[in-house]
Order: C-alpha cells, then sequence, then structure tokens
C-alpha cells in the first residue's frame, strides 16, 4: 500500500515540476542504466536528439553489468534501461528494439586453444570455459551444452563481458559474447572469433521502461525521442 502511495507522489512531484516550471521547457530529471558498450555504441544519437530537443531535463546515467540491467529497473534504481530482452518479458515492461548482435564464441590469438576431438570438434570437457555469472548469453549457453549433453570444463564465471573478455585474451579459456561488445572492446586485438562454434539465437537489445513510468512527462518524452530516432535510423 505505502509502495503504492510513494510511486503516486512521485509522479505527480513530477506533474508539479512541470506545472511552476518554464511552461515551454520540460524540467525534471531521467535515470539510465545500460553496459559501457550500449553507453558508447547506442546511446548517443538517442541522448544526443534527446538533449537538442529537451536541454532543461537532468540526465543520470549509470553503466554497469548489461546482465542487472532489468534488475534495476524493477528495483526503481532506474527509469529506462538499454538491455539485451530476454525470451519473456514481464507485463510490466514495455521497450524498443534498438539492435541486434550475434553471439559468437571467441578464442586467445595467443596460447589457451580450445581442445579438439577426433572430428575437429571442441572437447568442452577438455577445454577451460569462461562464463558469465548471469544474463541470457549464460542462459543460451547453458542450455545449449544441455541439449547436447555436455558437462563443460568451467575454468571461471565472470561478471560482465569485458572480464569476459580479459579472461579469453589472457589464454584463460574459451568463451561466448555479443558482437556489438566484441566490435567496441579495447581487447579485440587478443580474441579472434571461434569457427567451431554452436548456432546460438542472437541478442536482441531493446530500450525497457516500466509502462507505468509513461505518466511521467520526461519519460514520456524520452520514449518518443527513442520512437523518433529509431523512425529515421531503423533499429542497428
Amino acid at each position: 500500500i505505502f509502495k503504492r502511495y510513494a510511486e503516486e507522489m512521485e509522479q505527480r512531484w513530477q506533474l508539479l515540476i512541470q506545472e511552476l516550471g518554464d511552461e515551454t521547457t520540460l524540467q525534471g530529471e531521467i535515470s539510465l542504466y545500460c553496459s559501457v558498450t550500449a553507453a558508447t555504441s547506442i546511446l548517443p544519437r538517442i541522448l544526443g536528439a534527446f538533449r537538442q530537443d529537451h536541454p532543461g531535463v537532468q540526465i543520470k546515467l549509470q553503466t554497469g553489468d548489461a546482465a542487472e540491467a532489468l534488475d534495476r529497473l524493477n528495483d526503481r534504481e532506474a527509469q529506462v534501461t538499454i538491455a539485451a530482452l530476454p525470451e519473456q518479458l514481464p507485463a510490466s515492461v514495455i521497450f524498443i528494439e534498438l539492435a541486434q548482435t550475434p553471439l559468437l564464441f571467441i578464442v586467445p590469438q595467443e596460447g589457451g586453444q580450445p581442445v579438439l576431438d577426433g572430428h575437429g570438434a571442441i572437447d568442452w570437457t577438455r577445454t577451460p570455459v569462461i562464463l558469465a555469472e548471469q544474463g541470457l548469453s549464460r542462459t543460451r549457453i547453458d542450455r545449449w551444452f544441455t541439449e547436447k549433453n555436455i558437462q563443460p570444463n568451467i575454468y571461471a564465471e565472470v561478471a560482465g563481458n569485458e572480464a569476459l573478455l580479459a579472461m579469453v585474451g589472457l589464454g584463460c579459456g574459451v568463451g561466448v559474447v555479443p558482437e556489438l561488445v566484441l566490435e567496441k572492446s579495447p581487447l579485440r586485438d587478443r580474441v579472434r572469433v571461434s569457427p567451431i562454434t554452436p548456432d546460438l539465437a542472437p541478442f536482441t537489445i531493446g530500450a525497457c521502461t516500466l509502462e507505468r513510468h509513461l505518466a511521467n512527462p520526461v519519460i514520456q518524452a524520452f520514449w518518443a525521442t527513442v520512437r523518433q530516432v529509431n523512425r529515421n535510423h531503423g533499429p542497428e
């Protein structure tokens, strides 16, 4: 009961800010959460357009592990997140697709090469594997291992794609990352894409918010900007 009351008061506060402020300029703030990759590759075009149209809005941007994006939204730590969309979104979450990116297996440029079986395929029981602790990539590779009845040789579980890239680049094992992350990473020259990989479904990356957040004029305006940028340029 108190949570509903607090949410209603927050929305009324945002409306009051608009009513007391300059009627021609949108006022307030918006909190965003995304990975470093999304902040440097997806957000700039959106934020550039939004700031040009609404210079009176303060933008609070947090970056971190992409696997935590939806949790940050549900825990009210962010109003909008850029996230890889799970196969089933909560009913309260709405999204706009921004990009699609394949999931790639990567191996070190030097050392730590995968062990092959007699047919030239990776022997996952003897090849060290670096996996994400959580998130969609972990879900999909775990499912693939289960479907193939493979017990992988897990060397390490890490938080975040940059940590995974660093471990693979050091020769500790092989891993899987989204192509978009690999393209933007300063570590990309230390790894290479493995030609011997399972076929994993690509990531769909989207802007996400809770439906009730659209009662906030600032979130409404940001959502309209995302739609306009998508309409002009299309998903990447």
